[in-house]
């Protein structure tokens, strides 16, 4: 028998205007980093994540790319993350202070 899974309460978390293209985690440290075709990027605190309250947005990143962000990578203990977007270019981010090192 398979298990099902369930959602946990406070989730869905809310703010990119257009669809969500790429997600890193690391629920050790309480983020998630999205990236989406609106262009931008957005690290998520799940540190406060309980029933009736969402996530916060800790920090983002509009404009992040010229166009559609298409991929993302992290390595939340080095607080970098890589993304992709058809603006083909890749870009390389301090997490912690959302800025970008062209690659």
């Amino acid at each position: 028998e398979i298990e099902k899974m369930k959602e946990i309460r406070g989730s869905p978390m809310r703010g990119h205007t257009d669809q969500i293209s790429a997600l890193a985690a690391n629920f050790q440290a309480g983020c998630v980093m999205s990236a989406s075709l609106d262009r931008s990027l957005r690290v998520w605190n799940l540190g406060d994540l309980h029933e009736g309250v969402e996530a916060e947005c800790h920090c983002m990143v509009e404009g992040a790319h010229n166009s559609s962000i298409r991929t993302l990578i992290a390595d939340f203990s080095r607080n970098r993350a890589a993304s992709g977007g058809e603006d083909e270019t890749i870009r390389i981010w301090d997490v912690g202070l959302g800025r970008s090192r062209d690659a």
